[in-house]
């Protein structure tokens, strides 16, 4: 989320675009975080148009998944850029009719791409993620689902 605030204040500043935020939680358990996750909720707030927080069983915000909120307010012609658990990931490339950007997470063996441990499938052939990434354009990527 960190990474994304920032992004997400940059492109900002850069187009002027609107910002809509989603972030989702697995529940609003998160007592060991509780003052990072409430500190980068207020950062997104100052910084987007409308901001929409939800968790698996309702404990904070929506009940519910950021794909949830994008069918329900209509949020599926938009740009995104996106980060987190490969499923949920998944399923807002599916959902989304506009361009995306995701960054991904992988277990690296080496960490400088000599290893090959934490490639992808592109339609360009398999891209490293510690070297090619770990951000990349959502239609480039071959997932199965």
């Amino acid at each position: 989320l960190a990474m994304l605030k920032d992004y997400a204040s940059a492109m900002l500043k850069n187009t002027g675009h609107e910002e809509i935020s989603l972030s989702s939680l697995s529940s609003s358990d998160y007592s060991d975080l509780a003052g990072i996750v409430n500190f980068l909720i207020d950062e997104f707030e100052k910084i987007s148009s409308s901001l929409y927080v939800c968790t698996n069983d309702g404990s904070y915000g929506e009940r519910g998944f950021v794909t949830d909120v994008m069918v329900e307010e209509g949020l599926l012609d938009m740009n995104y850029y996106c980060c987190g658990p490969l499923v949920m990931m998944k399923q807002v490339r599916n959902l989304s009719n506009g361009e995306g950007e995701i960054s991904l997470e992988e277990r690296m063996g080496c960490g400088f791409g000599a290893c090959m441990g934490c490639s992808i499938e592109t339609l360009k052939g398999p891209k490293r993620i510690c070297k090619e990434g770990p951000v990349f354009e959502s239609k480039e990527l071959l997932w199965e689902d």
